[in-house]
């Protein structure tokens, strides 16, 4: 009660606290470096449109162009440089100058884990073709050389990026004039050579800007912005840009580059753009439109006016000419605003000033989290030797009212596990609650243990990036009660098992009940590491502490708190941490609809017209969650989870009787269909919102499953923050405490007591306990190493290790009720066919394109076909009673 009303106090103090009013906050070094002076020069004039990269820790700048005598007269000549130049970023030291094969400007270069790309250019003459690769060999101090295929044509002033170990070229100047054709070269086979792709729509263009990323629906995307054409006195500067599929080869329509708060569409001509975060592209730099035309249009009007012989005006308009270029740099208007464009609600906004003089032609690099603009144009005609350097550093922290909430919930979780440590009595009371949980409190369980972290963050972040097509689970799980509560919660009420794999030795034998238990152990422990995980993001977000350290935090805390309380604890935590969970998703929901233009029907008007809330698609394609995949995925996946998960089973037994258990589980199958609506919609919430607001978005976010714990931490008041915290620990303790438990329970009944003669009451009990402990820090270690990988959702990958470790589980079970034949060795088969299926589609020992969800259908209908094929080699003789549904009625089990 005092904890409640101390919550109760600090939400209504937050009410009245001020807003945060977060955005990215960008860092500009004060440090600048300087490129050094080529041989036999005195000074650096600066380069523009360079090969520039990092490999092995060196940045490389290379070739360039420049006008090293007269910098503004029309009469200078350019000059294409040769010069390597090779700065080690942690020694801060430059290398004595390298050359390049050839002196070039106007190319591309990528940085790959091999080496900088470079590709085309121009030497002002000849245009190239060639494709190197420069490799920093970090024990010689040197650059190395390696040709790669040539482009099938002579190219400069092009969009090249790299997606997937594939480098794609765009547009550009091709073989003299401006082209759209597209290439593509397999890094990892270059015998291949450069394919041909689908042509660029619409008019053809030079210096365009190409950033790969990934875009809505979980797609990695090529953006392709910007660029121009002439035709005489046709000057086209295009202020769209255009979407690559690069898995379909085909290109979306085209699209308004409109900031918000601009009037009309502007161009990105001159820009340098580069990939940052799980979803944003940054721009720096670029010429004003109507200024550039107005000077190409002049270089066409002097040419007109020489073959026309008009002297008079040949002189008027070079005289203009040499004014332009001696204009101060302001009078160019070039763009000084650093702008972001998100490629899921293909929103812009003006995230900063650059603060020095806004360039033409400056590559923008990255290595680790500083960025790196290199030299560039800062006029007509003037270079800068200068290397810019920034990075990102995001202003939302915790209030001290937030840290308070935040502090106050885990130490209750402490408090909970101790109180129900005094009402221990033996196994009994730390596996089975002492039969003392009443049908709601267990109902409210399975759902707080079902409905995790990775449904309080991982689904909100899929239906921000895709739609709503994955909510029929949702509703799958209320189909599957009856068929639990009819045919298989009799089975583990009756038997009255403490691991439900014990129905499985009676049923087959000792192999399969072990096999089956350690499935379900290893299951656990990969789900506690990813239920870990997306908090540790929320926390890490939160605090500035590493991710590592959060997962530290959490994992113990949940450890301490199961160890101490037992199922019992576990139960009642989840009662607590699933109030805490709803009444947090719905202020959520609260802050986001008033926070959306146009309130509730706001959000619907955007969600509509970008096809956020797209639920059925009932074409017939299994690569992809279509209606008939995710139904019937759904079906078996809950079918597996509720019928052979120890976690959810372990609650049928904690409560007095059959009827009270039934009513648990419909209690969690009536509760997961609104609060799967709640946590689809607050994604949906999300993308209204940032839709509307794009400067409230946090660029540098490096992974999906991150925006709602940074709407939380970066967009909300003070202390309602610390209650959405609190409420995302909820959702993983929920699930962590039963995922331990269980896991302990399985390994202390199925394995130790199993093989352990006269283990005493007192002694599973401590083995129990230390299986809690070693089993939590399994989790933490793989939870460490999940956040080292690179996932884009948390909520496929879960789903994937589901379908392959438990349909397996699923398929035992249902054959063991429902078919009589079957026989343990079968049974086994069985089992041990379904992984190596599963782990043959998965690792790609064939070709197939399978959604994640046709796992757990596969994995089932293979044990149960070849368990059953199996049997009629190795048949069935053992004594059936009580265990098999032919005792009851021999039409069902036969």
């Amino acid at each position: 009660m005092i904890k409640a009303s101390i919550l109760l106090f600090l939400f209504t103090l937050s009410v009245f606290a001020s807003d945060k009013n977060l955005a990215t906050n960008i860092i500009w070094e004060n440090e600048k470096l300087s490129v050094p002076a080529p041989q036999g020069k005195n000074i650096q004039n600066g380069l523009s449109n360079p090969f520039a990269g990092v490999h092995n820790g060196v940045l490389l700048v290379g070739g360039g162009a420049n006008f090293p005598d007269k910098n503004t007269s029309r009469n200078s000549k350019k000059v294409y440089h040769q010069s390597l130049f090779a700065y080690d970023l942690k020694m801060k030291k430059w290398y004595p100058e390298f050359q390049l094969p050839t002196g070039l400007a106007y190319g591309k270069s990528i940085s790959t884990e091999d080496g900088l790309i470079c590709i085309g250019g121009t030497n002002g003459i000849n245009q190239s073709n060639k494709v190197f690769k420069i490799h920093w060999n970090p024990k010689t101090k040197k650059p190395e050389f390696t040709d790669l295929p040539d482009l099938p044509v002579k190219i400069h002033s092009f969009g090249a990026t790299l997606i997937n170990n594939q480098i794609f070229v765009f547009s550009g100047m091709q073989n003299g004039t401006p082209g759209n054709k597209t290439f593509k070269l397999l890094l990892n086979n270059l015998v291949s050579g450069w394919q041909q792709l689908a042509d660029m729509p619409g008019k053809a263009r030079i210096q365009t800007i190409a950033i790969a990323q990934n875009g809505d629906q979980k797609k990695d995307l090529i953006y392709l912005f910007g660029g121009h054409s002439r035709n005489n006195i046709d000057i086209y500067v295009a202020t769209t840009y255009l979407t690559y599929n690069p898995e379909t080869d085909s290109w979306s329509n085209e699209e308004n580059i409109l900031p918000k708060g601009y009037k009309s569409p502007i161009s990105l001509g001159g820009a340098q753009g580069i990939k940052v975060g799980a979803h944003h592209i940054l721009f720096v730099g670029g010429y004003d439109k109507d200024i550039f035309k107005k000077a190409y249009e002049r270089e066409w009007l002097i040419k007109k006016a020489k073959t026309e012989g008009n002297v008079e005006r040949v002189k008027l308009l070079k005289e203009q000419a040499k004014t332009y270029l001696l204009q101060d740099p302001t009078e160019y208007n070039w763009n000084r605003k650093v702008l972001a464009f998100h490629t899921v609600t293909g929103s812009w906004h003006v995230v900063d000033e650059y603060p020095h003089p806004p360039p033409c032609g400056a590559p923008i690099i990255q290595n680790g989290n500083n960025f790196y603009i290199v030299n560039g144009e800062t006029k007509p005609g003037i270079r800068s030797p200068f290397i810019y350097s920034f990075s990102f550093s995001n202003k939302g922290k915790f209030h001290i009212v937030d840290y308070v909430i935040l502090i106050l919930y885990l130490l209750g979780m402490l408090y909970l596990g101790l109180y129900f440590m005094r009402r221990e009595n033996g196994t009994e009371d730390f596996f089975k609650g002492g039969g003392r949980i009443p049908w709601w409190a267990a109902g409210i369980s399975i759902f707080a243990t079902m409905l995790s972290s990775i449904s309080f963050m991982a689904i909100p972040a899929l239906t921000y990036i895709s739609d709503w097509k994955y909510f029929t689970m949702a509703i799958t799980i209320l189909l599957m009660a009856p068929v639990i509560i009819h045919y298989y919660l009799p089975f583990f009420r009756k038997l009255n098992v403490t691991s439900a794999y014990e129905y499985l030795e009676r049923r087959f034998n000792i192999e399969t009940r072990i096999l089956g238990s350690l499935s379900f152990i290893i299951f656990m422990i990969a789900r506690v590491a990813i239920v870990l995980y997306l908090p540790a993001l929320a926390l890490a977000a939160v605090t500035g502490i590493s991710i590592i350290s959060c997962i530290l935090i959490i994992g113990f805390v949940t450890i301490i708190y199961c160890v101490t309380g037992g199922i019992e604890a576990v139960v009642w935590g989840d009662v607590i941490q699933g109030a805490i969970l709803v009444i947090g998703a719905l202020v959520a929901i609260g802050f986001l609809i008033s926070n959306t233009t146009g309130g509730v029907s706001g959000v619907l008007e955007i969600a509509n017209d970008h096809q956020k809330m797209a639920f059925l698609d009932m074409t017939f394609d299994l690569s992809k969650p279509v209606f008939w995949v995710v139904l019937i995925g759904g079906l078996v996946n809950n079918l597996t989870s509720y019928s052979s998960d120890q976690s959810v089973i372990q609650r049928y037994v904690t409560t007095s009787d059959d009827k009270n258990a039934a009513k648990s589980i419909w209690l969690n199958g009536i509760l997961s269909i609104p609060i799967s609506l709640i946590l689809y919609f607050i994604g949906t919430a999300l993308f209204a919102f940032y839709q509307d607001n794009p400067e409230l978005l946090n660029i540098n976010m490096a992974k999906n499953d991150s925006i709602f714990p940074t709407f939380i931490v970066e967009s909300l008041p003070v202390g309602i923050s610390g209650l959405l915290i609190a409420a995302i620990f909820s959702a993983t303790m929920s699930t962590l405490s039963s995922n331990i438990n269980s896991a302990a329970t399985a390994y202390t009944t199925d394995f130790y007591c199993r093989f352990k003669n006269d283990v005493s009451d007192h002694k599973a009990l401590k083995i129990a306990k230390t299986s809690t402990i070693l089993i939590g820090i399994l989790g933490i270690i793989f939870s460490i190493m999940l956040a080292e990988m690179n996932i884009k959702t948390v909520f496929d990958q879960f789903m994937k290790v589901v379908g392959i470790i438990t349909s397996g589980l699923g398929g035992l079970f249902f054959m063991g009720i429902f078919f009589k034949k079957i026989s343990g060795k079968g049974a086994l088969l069985g089992l041990i066919a379904s992984y190596v299926v599963l782990f043959a589609i998965n690792f790609g020992w064939f070709e197939t394109k399978l959604h994640v969800l046709n796992y757990g259908v596969i994995g089932l209908s293979t044990c149960v076909i070849v368990g059953l094929i199996s049997s009629f080699i190795f048949p069935n003789h053992k004594n059936l009673s009580g265990l098999c549904l032919a005792q009851v009625d021999d039409d069902i089990c036969n």
